[in-house]
């Protein structure tokens, strides 16, 4: 997948508990949406990767990743960045744009 034809959602920043459980930094707009996403990374293969819980907590979001099953391999996974692809996004309304859309642009 090229770089323009996906979006970063989330990064998974830590480990939660005993049982594989990851702490993830979510930047989309709707944390409740995070288990129905089709998360594509580069740490996963093709289908490899499915949220089996994903449970908005705070600033981040609480998920089980189907296939990490103990804090070694949830801690393996730090840094990982969570992508989904450009056509599983909604349209947007007039004036609306994605913040991938603005980058690199001028701002005055």
């Amino acid at each position: 997948m090229t770089e323009t034809k996906k979006i970063l959602v989330g990064k998974i920043v830590a480990p939660q508990g005993i049982r594989g459980e990851v702490r993830v930094q979510s930047f989309a707009e709707k944390t409740t949406d995070f288990k129905n996403f089709e998360i594509q990374s580069a740490n996963f293969k093709g289908d490899d990767f499915k949220f089996v819980r994903a449970v908005p907590n705070s600033n981040v979001v609480i998920a089980k990743i189907r296939g990490v099953d103990d804090r070694n391999t949830a801690e393996s996974l730090r840094g990982t960045e969570l992508f989904i692809s450009r056509d599983a996004l909604p349209d947007l309304g007039t004036d609306e744009f994605y913040q991938a859309d603005l980058i690199g642009f001028d701002v005055f």
